[in-house]
This record gives structure tokens, C-alpha cells and sequence, in this order.
């Protein structure tokens, strides 16, 4: 049996009012029965069998909103598949980990546990999939005491719902599986099972034609924008799988951007520039980007510069840094300030240093102050 903490949080997704549930309802993609269909998958199927299921659902000619929520919909059915099996999921750079484990050991999950989970999931998916029926065919017999109609209540809708299972079994004998689904939601190494297309000319460059060939049924917006996109992996050095596991809108404003992206990447020496940069939020990556020539050449002559960071310094301070680059470079190599403590001071002290960097270094070096009572030397 689920603790109490352990049922309310699952019930957080998967429940009749969970996030997941919520998305599977609400998706406009797909019809009911295919719905259902994927529901009692998703509590039947192992793992690999399900991923080659939903490699059917995936539509990669979609755009903007409707293939963010196409991809949405592949998610939460994974999700309820994972906990159902337990299976590895990826758990950020250290790789895969048991779901059960990462989503619930924090709330006393044991590995005894993994039979009840599964019976769980099963019966609260049985439960929405009754409740599903139970709906439509309510819905249909209201509309048809509106519309004088004399049938049966819930029989018809009930035989739509089962024609339009069969309509879909029959239907994916003739659809063609598209993977990259699998990059979208960064699955572990094993379940991706995929190969990507060899998207690179005789001299070792990425070729826009071969992104834009619609025979490899790459998302639409890397198709569409195979210019920018190519330039963006020939330049910033990112592979094709690192670019499918952003999400769209990301995907998108790298594309708008991608000179001053290429641009402040290859100045940076750090090797993870570009995974520091698109892990900003737009908000962050416009202030970068507004001052892109300054942040350039602040990133150029100070080292050990992070992109992260920078981003998460206020604007006003982000300015003053700026303005004052070959001060900043004095600080942190003549004074032996590193950039992280130097932009962890209120604005006042820093402009305070940055306009007396001689008697700062002097201070410093002589230790005559350490840095934390140089700094109040400064406050109001």
C-alpha cells in the first residue's frame, strides 16, 4: 500500500485532476479512442514496445503550439508507462535512474514497493478510462434529447468509441514511426534507439539541404530553418540530438539569434558555453544578447567567465561590468578577485571598485584589508 505522501503526489499526475491527465484529456490530436487505446497501452506495454507505440503518435510536421502539445501528450503517456514499469528514466547528467526511485524516494519508496505501484497506476488508469466512457456517452445521449432523437442512452457513443479503436489499430499498419520524439524528451541512452541521419557534407560541415529533407522527418521548424540551424551546429559545434532536446520555443529563438549565439559561444573558453547559454531563460538570454558586442568582449579578456552567471546578474550591475571590462580584468587577475565575488557585492560597492581598482589591488595584495572588510569600507 502507497503511503499517504505517496498517493497525493502521483495522484498530482496521474489523477483524475493531475498534470498528466489533464494534458491527455484536453489534447485536441487525437480522438477518444485512440486516447483510450494509448491509456490501456501505457498500463500493458513494456517499456520498448510502448516507445515503438508512441513513435506513431509523434508528428513532426506540426508547428509552434500544436507541436508543443503533441509533444505534451507523448510525455504524459510515458510518464504513466514509466511508473507503471518502473522504468529507467534519465536523471540529468548522471544518467539513467529507476522512476519509482527518482520520483518517490524522497516520500519512503522501497523496492518492495514496485508490485503495488504498478497495481496502482493500473487501477487509477482503469478508473479515468470508465470515467472517460462514462462522459462521452453522457455528453452524447444530452445531445441527442436536444437534437429528438430516441436511442439508447450511451450505447452509440460506446460503439463510436470502440470503431474508432479499430479505425486506429487498422489506421498504424500504414504509419510510419518517427523517432525523434525520443531526443524531445531526453530519454536514457538505451531507449532512444535511434539513429540519426548523416546530416554532414565530404569536408565535415553540416549541409542545410540534408537537414531540410523532408525523407528524414526532422521536426518542421529545423526543416523550415535548416540556414540558421546549420550554421548554429557548425559553428557552436552541437550535434543534432543536442539540438532535438530543446524544446520548440527555444529551438525557435536560437534560430532568430543564432550569429550573436555562435558569436558569444566560440569567444568563451568555456567547453560548456552553449549548454550554459540555452539553460538561461529568454528574459536572461535578451539582456545578453541586447549588449551582445560588450558581453563579447567582457567574456573575451576576463577568464572564467560562465554564461550563467552572467545572465543572473541584475541589469544594472550587468552594465556597470560592462562599461568598465578592462577594470573588471584588472580585478580578477591582478587582485586575485574571482567574478563570482566580485559581482556577489551590492552596486554601490562595485561601482566603488571599479572606480578605484589601483587602491583596491593595493589593499588586497599588500593584505593590508581582506575582501570582505574591503567591502564595507563601501557600504552606505
Amino acid at each position: 500500500m502507497l503511503n499517504s505522501s505517496q498517493k497525493y503526489f502521483l495522484d498530482s499526475f496521474i489523477g483524475k485532476e493531475g498534470i498528466y491527465t489533464t494534458t491527455i484529456i484536453e489534447y485536441k490530436g487525437f480522438d477518444l479512442g485512440t486516447k483510450i487505446l494509448y491509456l490501456q497501452r501505457a498500463i500493458s506495454y513494456n517499456c520498448e514496445t510502448f516507445n515503438q507505440n508512441l513513435d506513431m503518435l509523434y508528428n513532426p510536421d506540426l508547428r509552434d503550439d500544436l507541436y508543443t502539445n503533441n509533444i505534451e501528450f507523448i510525455r504524459s503517456l510515458k510518464f504513466i508507462n514509466d511508473i507503471c514499469f518502473n522504468n529507467d528514466v534519465q536523471y540529468s547528467e548522471r544518467g539513467p535512474k529507476d522512476a519509482l526511485d527518482h520520483y518517490f524516494s524522497s516520500l519512503g519508496y522501497t523496492g518492495t514497493q514496485k508490485v503495488t505501484f504498478k497495481e496502482t497506476v493500473q487501477a487509477i488508469i482503469n478508473a479515468l478510462i470508465k470515467d472517460l466512457i462514462i462522459k462521452a456517452t453522457a455528453q452524447f445521449s444530452i445531445n441527442s434529447v436536444f437534437k429528438g432523437l430516441k436511442l439508447k442512452i450511451g450505447t452509440s457513443d460506446e460503439k463510436q468509441i470502440k470503431e474508432q479503436i479499430a479505425a486506429r489499430i487498422k489506421a498504424e499498419k500504414e504509419i510510419t514511426s518517427v523517432v525523434w520524439w525520443r531526443a524531445e524528451l531526453d530519454l536514457p541512452l538505451k531507449q532512444k534507439n535511434y539513429h540519426p541521419p548523416d546530416i554532414y557534407d565530404d569536408e565535415g560541415y553540416v549541409d542545410p539541404d540534408i537537414l531540410s529533407d523532408r525523407e528524414h522527418k526532422l521536426p518542421a521548424d529545423i526543416r523550415e530553418l535548416s540556414t540558421p540551424f546549420s550554421e548554429l551546429m557548425n559553428g557552436a559545434h552541437i550535434s543534432i540530438d543536442e539540438l532535438l532536446q530543446l524544446e520548440l520555443h527555444k529551438r525557435q529563438y536560437l534560430a532568430k539569434h543564432y550569429k550573436d549565439i555562435i558569436e558569444l559561444v566560440t569567444t568563451s573558453r568555456s567547453v560548456s558555453a552553449f549548454n550554459d547559454l540555452i539553460n538561461l531563460n529568454e528574459s536572461q538570454l535578451n539582456k545578453l544578447l541586447k549588449n551582445h558586442q560588450k558581453v563579447v568582449q567582457l567574456v573575451h579578456t576576463v577568464r572564467y567567465i560562465s554564461f550563467d552567471s552572467l545572465g543572473e546578474i541584475e541589469q544594472n550591475k550587468l552594465q556597470e561590468l560592462l562599461n568598465y571590462t578592462g577594470v573588471v580584468d584588472q580585478l580578477v587577475n591582478k587582485a586575485d578577485i574571482s567574478f563570482d565575488e566580485l559581482i556577489g557585492v551590492d552596486l554601490n560597492e562595485l561601482r566603488e571598485f571599479l572606480n578605484h581598482p589601483d587602491a583596491v589591488i593595493q589593499l588586497l595584495n599588500e593584505e593590508i584589508l581582506a575582501f570582505d572588510e574591503l567591502k564595507t569600507l563601501y557600504r552606505d
